[in-house]
Formats: structure tokens, sequence, C-alpha cells
């Protein structure tokens, strides 16, 4: 042999890599893919993470936008005076007291009903309504079809709250009237019945305005927010 194919030989030898050096490049390419297989699933669980999170809260806010309105009442009638009497000095607790009381017997929430009756009547002061005055003790428009048509009267505080109270009955529920009770809603059986079991339900049927029951749920959640303030104290 030549020296100048000996020398190629070497040449040869030196430059192929021995199997151990091939197995740390494949080690290492491995290794590679393996990390970058992990950071993509690491991103993808952010993002699903992230996802997750927006679903629970877009959750958590709808449900926090709605309130049933059949249930127990949680406030007494005298913190729900209180909260009137801020907004309305001369407000009869006499009528937060029927609304407790009646709300009980029907299963209707009496923080519910009372909301909707701030709503409706400017904070029981009746000032801006041409169609029903304080003396007719209705509390809730019931009958009034325009700003200048009478709604209907009712002779006392006990039965305006009673006929309020119904006609949320048959809004929320399909059940029958609680025994014994006698109906004096006038209006209860032009009513679909359990067309809104939550406040949600009570625009476009209730009233046709779409802000309806967003008012009637801003009122709520003052009131509650009034009621931990004051307990806070």
């Amino acid at each position: 042999m030549s020296n100048t194919a000996h020398t190629h030989n070497l040449y040869v030898i030196a430059a192929s890599p021995s199997v151990d050096v091939v197995d740390v490049y494949a080690e290492r390419s491995l290794l590679r893919g393996l990390c970058n297989a992990a950071c993509v699933c690491m991103h993808r669980c952010k993002v699903l993470v992230v996802v997750f999170l927006m679903l629970c809260a877009t959750i958590s806010l709808s449900a926090a936008s709605d309130e049933k309105i059949t249930g127990h009442t949680e406030l007494d009638f005298e913190l729900i005076s209180d909260f009137i009497k801020e907004n309305n000095p001369d407000f009869d607790s006499d009528i937060a007291r029927s609304y407790v009381a009646i709300g009980e017997i029907y299963g209707i929430r009496a923080e519910i009903a009372i909301s909707q009756a701030i709503l409706e009547t400017g904070w029981f002061t009746f000032k801006h309504s041409k169609a029903v005055k304080y003396d007719h003790h209705n509390y809730c428009g019931l009958g009034v079809t325009s700003s200048n048509h009478a709604g209907c009267c009712f002779d006392c505080v006990d039965k305006g709250v009673r006929a309020h109270i119904q006609h949320l009955y048959a809004y929320a529920t399909d059940k029958p009237l609680p025994e014994g009770e006698e109906l004096v809603d006038p209006r209860f059986k032009y009513v679909k019945r359990a067309c809104a079991p939550s406040i949600k339900g009570l625009s476009g049927t209730w009233a046709m305005s779409d802000a309806y029951s967003k008012k009637i749920l801003d009122i709520y959640h003052r009131m509650l927010s009034f009621v931990n303030d004051k307990g806070s104290k």
C-alpha cells in the first residue's frame, strides 16, 4: 500500500464518528424534541386554563345577573324599610311588613317583589306617575297600559301587596293559589303561567323594555350592599 492510500484511510477513520458519538447526537436530538413538545404542551395548557377561567367567570357573571323570583325571603322587613327610607324617608314600613308576610305564603321572595315595586313606584313616592297614585295601593303598575291610563286600585296596603305577589306568582309558577287565599289580582287570568321564573324573564313579558329586569336587579343588589354595609358597622 502506498503512503498516499494509507494517509487517506486514516482520514476516513478519523472522520467517521464512533457509535457512542452517534448515540449522544441522537439523545440530544430526542431531548430537544421532547423539550419542544413539552413547551408546546405547556403553552396549550396555559391557553386551556385561560379559556377555562374565562368560562367560569362568564358563568359566574351570568348567575350573578339573574335571580329566581320564588324562594324564601332572607331579609326582614325592617332592613328592607331602612333601605327604602334612605331614598324616601316617608316610606310606610307596614308595606315592607306585608311584602315579607304575604311573600312567605306564596313562596315569593319579598326582596325581589319589593325591588320591582321600588322601580314601578319611584321608591313608593309615585311622584312621576299620572296613572297610579299613593292611595291606590297599586305597587306594580297593574292595569297600567299607558302613562295616562289609570291602573288598578286597592282599598288597603295588604290587598295591594297581595295583588302584586299574586301577579308575580302567576309569572313565576303554574301552581294554584295557596289554600285559603282569595284572588285579588284582577289581571291574574291574563298571565301566561310560569313564563318568568326569574327576574330576567320579566323583560319582554311584564314590561317590553329589555332593560326592565336589569333595573330590578340593580335595585336588588343595592339593597344587599346596603344591608351588608349596615351589618359591618
